[in-house]
């Protein structure tokens, strides 16, 4: 049974390590959002939209 003990350790370690992937990947989306936000809002004030 030690097997399964170190097997269920890997699965679980595995998902955490996707899980703080996944998230970092979400922050760097958010942020890429908010950036094309701020620079849509600039256009906009500027009068550059065609």
């Amino acid at each position: 049974k030690p097997i399964i003990a170190f097997l269920k350790m890997v699965f679980v370690t595995k998902d955490l390590v996707l899980i703080i992937v996944h998230s970092a990947q979400c922050e760097k989306f958010y942020i890429a959002v908010t950036k094309a936000e701020s620079v849509c809002t600039q256009l906009i004030k500027n009068g550059n939209c065609t």
